[in-house]
């Protein structure tokens, strides 16, 4: 039986001697009567993560219990010694690192070192202080190396189980950090688990041929981090080495917490990340050409409710899909978060680039995106957010210098299609860029905020709000087809379908539409004002008895001798001026008119409305 390269100890430690001194080694155990010749011992190597044969005194009642998925080790049972499987639960007690208990072996220092005991390299020595501090230290600036738990990582090989056994030694030893270093990459055909406090570490992101691949197509997870501060590092997956992938390649369970990944190269996933919990961070994340049409890419929250995963960020994370009818439904689906970060990544090509919906009893609040890509060139949007149930929720969104661009459809769709709550979202410095929609389709009141963002390049309408949306709010900001280097046919810089209660429109330039700067006109306490075009043109009507102004010019020319007793189209706050140039203009006290005037040709009236009536001069 091949003697496995690492082992905790219960008893003591016994570091490998040389080929030429395993009869020495043997002899100071003559009592045990086994031949020098039976003992498996490889060859001397210099770290503490190679070959080390352990001998424990099985009897003990701390360390008699065996467990078949750690390594074997060499265990002393009746004056011999066999290979047993062994559980590491209780291997250490306090009493084995007294001097007194451990029987004095020799020993290299150049397979363990400890700072305190300065004997020269190679010099053997009695060293009855020997203890778990030493070991550990050692191993923790080393790493466990998995091919010491038997990991070939010939590309062929089904090697789960051999990991496995080192990232369980590792969690049992509170070792920190399991080493694949292989030449090839380590195929894995059932799920790895890095337990608390437990690194699983590659070799690094240009090792694409030296990592893992799966090896079986619907492993769902391939990896799952379960605990406080279990962590990945410098890790590569090929997720489609067996076939299409259809399962997740890294899990983070809801009870976990303090995860962290840096460093993932992931290729051909179905879905790359499902990450539940809270306060773990995800830096330098990649999941290129992924696949799979019902497939969500990077999944934030689907196994919390009422906006369990806490305070999670994300930074540098960048998705790409195949750019074919195989593509992801999205590139990152957020279900329950609070207080989200999503820093400096970008989603591209999936139907969907981000898309925010929670289910029922699940919330989305508070999340930040900041310098990031919600979607570029996508199947459909670039963003959507939707919630999905009654008791769902999308509350405090704040998207700073984001960018949704270049959809096959809207650039971003806000909807609540579930009766839930969405509220509070805020948009600000984003680029909505040459969609063939709409550059933003608002659905449901949101209580939305636009400011200095620039929309352009738009097929259909810079903004649609549809009939009965309102507090909605669009500031300091650019809404033209033709801008920032791109041109298209967009019809209206400010589609407003009717009934919309509460606008602010304050310093936009909407020039160039192909239709009008602004259809429509809102309702309830509204606020348009210092709109480019619009400012410096004049809409004209004939008078009659009732009048509607039916676009939010301010300047109108009226044609005609009607007296005028009702003025439709104003909301509280909306000011107007009325000239005629060839005829006086008369208004009639009554209906919504509360000042009685005639005015002479070519003189302004100034009107403005509040309280549901028109006050003229």
């Amino acid at each position: 039986m091949q003697l496995p390269h690492l082992a905790f100890i219960g008893f003591l430690f016994f570091v490998s001697p040389t080929p030429s001194s395993a009869s020495a080694a043997i002899s100071n155990h003559s009592n045990r009567m086994i031949p020098a010749a039976s003992l498996p011992l490889p060859s001397p190597q210099s770290a503490i993560t190679n070959d080390i044969p352990l001998f424990v005194n099985s009897a003990d009642p701390a360390i008699s219990k065996a467990s078949a998925s750690l390594p074997t080790i060499y265990i002393e049972e009746n004056d011999a010694l066999t290979m047993k499987p062994f559980s590491l639960k209780h291997a250490w007690e306090e009493k084995y690192a007294e001097p007194s208990n451990v029987p004095s072996l020799p020993y290299r220092k150049t397979d363990m070192i400890c700072a305190n005991q300065p004997e020269k390299d190679n010099e053997r020595s009695t060293r009855p202080e020997l203890n778990q501090k030493c070991l550990r230290s050692a191993l923790s600036a080393q790493g466990i190396d998995i091919k010491n738990f038997g990991a070939k990582c010939d590309g062929v090989t089904d090697d789960a189980r051999a990991i496995n056994a080192a990232l369980s030694y590792a969690a049992a030893t509170e070792t920190s950090e399991v080493v694949i270093n292989g030449t090839a990459n380590c195929v894995i055909g059932s799920t790895l688990t890095v337990g608390a406090g437990v690194t699983l570490k590659g070799n690094g992101l240009k090792s694409t041929n030296r990592g893992l691949a799966a090896g079986a197509a619907n492993l769902n997870p391939m990896i799952m981090l379960n605990g406080l501060g279990a962590s990945l590092r410098d890790l590569t997956v090929n997720a489609s080495a067996a076939g299409p992938a259809t399962g997740t390649v890294i899990r983070v369970s809801p009870s976990s917490q303090q995860v962290t990944m840096r460093n993932i190269y992931i290729t051909g996933s179905c879905g790359a990340l499902d990450l539940n919990g809270s306060l773990h961070r995800v830096e330098n994340f990649y999941a290129y050409n992924s696949e799979g049409s019902q497939c969500n890419v990077i999944s934030i929250g689907s196994s919390t409710a009422q906006a369990g995963s806490v305070d999670n960020k994300l930074d540098h994370v960048v998705v790409t899909s195949v750019n074919s009818d195989a593509r992801p439904a999205s590139c990152f689906m957020i279900y329950d978060a609070g207080g989200l970060f999503i820093t400096h990544s970008d989603a591209i090509y999936c139907q969907v680039g981000t898309s925010i919906a929670p289910k029922s009893n699940q919330q989305v609040i508070w999340t930040t995106f900041a310098d990031t890509y919600l979607g570029d060139t996508n199947g459909s949007t670039a963003f959507t957010l939707d919630a999905t149930a009654p008791s769902a929720a999308v509350k405090g969104l704040n998207c700073n210098a984001c960018w949704a661009s270049s959809s096959s459809g809207d650039g971003i769709i806000i909807q609540n299609t579930g009766g839930g709550t969405v509220t509070t979202l805020t948009f600000t410095g984003l680029r909505s860029l040459g969609n063939a929609g709409n550059a933003i389709s608002i659905e449901t009141n949101a209580n939305l905020r636009v400011t200095a963002s620039t929309l352009c390049g738009y097929g259909e309408n810079g903004v649609y709000a549809g009939k009965g949306i309102g507090e909605i709010q669009i500031t300091n900001s650019t809404i033209r087809p033709d801008c920032a280097g791109l041109s298209s046919k967009g019809q209206f810089g400010i589609f407003l379908s009717g009934q919309n209660k509460n606008i602010t429109l304050s310093n936009i330039d909407a020039r160039d539409n192909k239709k009008m700067e602004i259809y429509g006109i809102p309702s309830g306490n509204s606020f348009v004002r210092d709109i480019t075009s619009i400012n410096n043109t004049s809409s004209n009507i004939a008078s009659a008895s009732s009048i509607t102004l039916d676009t939010v010019h301010l300047l109108w020319k009226i044609t005609g001798k009607s007296t005028i007793s009702y003025i439709g189209g104003g909301w509280e706050g909306r000011s107007v001026t009325f000239i005629s140039s060839n005829d006086p203009i008369s208004f009639q006290k009554g209906r919504n008119i509360c000042s009685q005037i005639t005015s002479k040709p070519n003189e302004p009236v100034f009107a403005i409305y509040t309280d549901s009536c028109w006050y003229l001069k």
